[in-house]
């Protein structure tokens, strides 16, 4: 058939040359158009439809299909606009427990943790980025410090936190980072802190 891009005759049955483009139905349908006969003499159809002349239907597995597909895509379209803008990963680093910096002057004792911090920015945009935890008197000390990250990469980086030694209460604290984008917070990760609790001689 001349209409065929690949030249394939389709009297000859199916080929494995053939790319489905259809063109082959279009053009049969065109001429049965112009001889008055029936459309469909090529056309996709099931076995059954073939040797039994029965009609395309939609059937109740046709639509059980359908609705799985459709909630499938919606559960994809909302895990996409819902996803967050930075993923983040934060750790203590390993093998470091908690160090204390002494009073000086009018400051008063702290403790530091730290940590090591990994951001994934899923944007095409690069996006400016602060940290900020969560606790009352806390400080954050950038070692390998993070400003920018770029679009679709991953940045690495690592900072101290530090709290005043007489809030800690527990051996283990628990604390919220922040990661803020042009006065956003683009993500918020917890963590654990580890200190002395008062009273304590370690």
């Amino acid at each position: 058939m001349q209409v065929c891009p690949t030249g394939i005759d389709i009297r000859n049955g199916i080929q494995m040359e053939c790319v489905s483009c259809t063109l082959c139905m279009d053009a049969c349908d065109d001429v049965m158009d112009k001889i008055s006969r029936p459309r469909g003499l090529i056309r996709y159809d099931s076995l059954d439809g073939v040797q039994n002349s029965r009609p395309w239907r939609i059937t109740p597995r046709m639509i059980g299909y359908s609705l799985v597909l459709v909630l499938l895509m919606g559960v994809w379209a909302f895990l996409l606009t819902s996803r967050n803008d930075l993923d983040t990963t934060l750790l203590r680093a390993p093998g470091q427990l908690f160090q204390r910096e002494a009073a000086k002057g009018n400051r008063e004792a702290l403790v530091s943790n730290l940590y090591l911090v990994e951001l994934v920015n899923k944007t095409h945009q690069s996006k400016p980025v602060t940290f900020r935890v969560d606790y009352p008197g806390a400080q954050l000390r950038m070692v390998q410090p993070i400003a920018n990250v770029p679009a679709d990469e991953l940045t690495k980086g690592m900072f101290f936190i530090l709290l005043p030694e007489k809030s800690i209460r527990e051996s283990s604290t628990k604390l919220t980072v922040e990661i803020i984008s042009e006065g956003v917070v683009l993500d918020k990760v917890k963590t654990t802190f580890l200190g002395p609790v008062q009273g304590s001689n370690d």
